[in-house]
């Protein structure tokens, strides 16, 4: 079992996790394999997979036990069907993340949307940092990574993860098109004299890091009265449910969130959908 715990490491790696990521849910499925008896995961039934569940929400702290569903609705997705088509979810397992208590309705991402308003260099990027996370549902990594020339057509369509693992080629709708264009006008991003090419930089015209993006949807959230510790992933599984309540199919999700290897889901499923135009318009 030990073995198996390591293919699904190894498959983890491949898909782009991040180190820690990996070594965390390789650890929690290896518990669960042993706490099964040794048993192959195929042959664990519903029942027991719900006891081990209670098992760790008893012995362990709220958020450990959260991670570890998490990784076995990948791991059982994975292991139990086909990896080509595995995602973080798994029925009969509760649905609960790590970060739950940030998951963000409509009423509250358009609070957000709110508090990023204003002329200031800082509220212009605010506003094109929530964008690219909600609208295109971006991971940080991915976020700070843009460059100038991954934005195209007077901000139109943006290539994400150049060259990586989950390159795709995105449609900016509306709201992010208008986020875009308000900081890369001269009265927006080039007042910090940036000295690189990223679309995101901070106050010293750095590349924003992963921690600088922490700060900022922080501080939107605080503006918006929602706390001051949102995480840009908290946008990103924003889209995808709200994107899911548009009846926008499930794979084309995946493919916009870089889940898979198909082509993301061009405007006009977007714009169908409403997505970015009449459901929050700012």
């Amino acid at each position: 079992m030990a073995d198996l715990a390591a293919e699904f490491a190894l498959w983890l790696g491949e898909q782009g996790r991040a180190a820690n990521t990996v070594a965390s849910y390789r650890r929690d499925v290896a518990a669960y394999l042993r706490w099964c008896d040794v048993r192959p995961a195929g042959d664990v039934a519903a029942r027991t997979l719900a006891a081990y569940v209670e098992h760790i929400r008893a012995t362990k702290r709220p958020s450990s036990a959260a991670r570890a569903v998490v990784a076995l609705r990948i791991f059982h997705r994975w292991r139990d069907d086909d990896a080509t088509k595995a995602r973080p979810e798994l029925a009969g397992l509760p649905v609960e993340a790590a970060d739950q208590d940030h998951d963000l309705d409509e009423e509250t991402v358009i609070r957000l949307i709110e508090a990023t308003k204003g002329d200031t260099v800082e509220r212009r990027r605010d506003a094109v940092c929530v964008a690219l996370l909600y609208y295109s549902g971006l991971k940080a990594s991915e976020a700070i990574s843009l460059d100038l020339g991954d934005v195209a057509f007077d901000g139109k369509v943006i290539t994400v993860d150049r060259d990586g693992p989950h390159e795709r080629v995105l449609p900016a709708v509306p709201v992010l098109q208008r986020a875009l264009t308000r900081w890369l006008e001269p009265s927006g991003r080039a007042r910090l004299r940036p000295g690189t090419d990223a679309v995101l930089v901070n106050r010293r015209g750095k590349r924003l890091t992963r921690q600088g993006l922490w700060l900022v949807t922080g501080a939107v959230a605080d503006r918006a009265g929602i706390g001051d510790s949102l995480s840009p992933n908290a946008l990103r599984r924003a889209c995808a449910a709200h994107l899911a309540d548009r009846h926008v199919a499930p794979a084309a999700i995946a493919a916009f969130l870089g889940h898979t290897q198909r082509r993301a889901p061009g405007a006009a499923i977007l714009n169908e959908a409403g997505w970015g135009g009449c459901n929050l318009v700012v």
